[in-house]
C-alpha cells in the first residue's frame, strides 16, 4: 500500500444489530435474547445475559418472597399483626434490594450473569425453606 492508503477490515454486521436500541431488551422474548447472545455481535452483552438468566429465576424469586412473607406473618401467633407486617415489609425491602443489587452488579460485569441472577435464589431459598418449616399453622 502506498502513502495515505489504508486497509480496513470490517466485520459483517446486519441491519438489526446496527439499529437496535439498548432499551428494547426487556421487551424481547427469551428466544430472541438467546439469539442475541449467540450472535457474534461485539456489543456489551452483560445486561442481556443477566436479563436472560433472570427470566428463569423470576418465578422462583416470587415463590421465595411469598414463602418468606407468610413465614414471618404466621411464625409467632403472640405478636401483633402490625408488628409482623412491619417486619415482613422490611424483609421484602431487603430481599428485593439484594435482587436488584445483584442485577446491577451483573449488568456492570462485577458478577457473572448466571451468578447475578441465581445468587438471591441461592441465598434466600434455604432461608425460606427453614422459615417455612418453623411456621405455625
Amino acid at each position: 500500500m502506498g502513502p495515505r492508503k489504508y486497509f480496513l477490515t470490517v466485520k459483517m454486521v446486519d441491519f438489526e444489530s446496527l439499529t437496535r436500541s439498548s432499551n428494547l431488551y426487556p421487551l424481547a422474548s427469551t428466544a430472541k435474547l438467546e439469539e442475541i447472545l449467540n450472535s457474534a455481535d461485539s456489543r456489551r452483552l452483560a445486561p442481556v445475559a443477566v436479563l436472560f438468566h433472570m427470566r428463569f429465576t423470576r418465578p422462583l424469586v416470587g415463590i421465595i418472597m411469598v414463602v418468606l412473607g407468610l413465614a414471618i406473618i404466621l411464625r409467632d401467633q403472640n405478636r401483633h399483626v402490625l408488628v409482623s407486617s412491619g417486619v415482613c415489609l422490611v424483609m421484602c425491602t431487603l430481599y428485593y434490594a439484594v435482587v436488584y443489587g445483584c442485577k446491577y452488579l451483573g449488568d456492570n460485569d462485577v458478577l457473572a450473569a448466571p451468578l447475578a441472577a441465581w445468587l438471591p435464589v441461592m441465598v434466600f431459598g434455604p432461608v425460606a425453606v427453614v422459615q417455612y418449616d418453623a411456621m405455625h399453622t
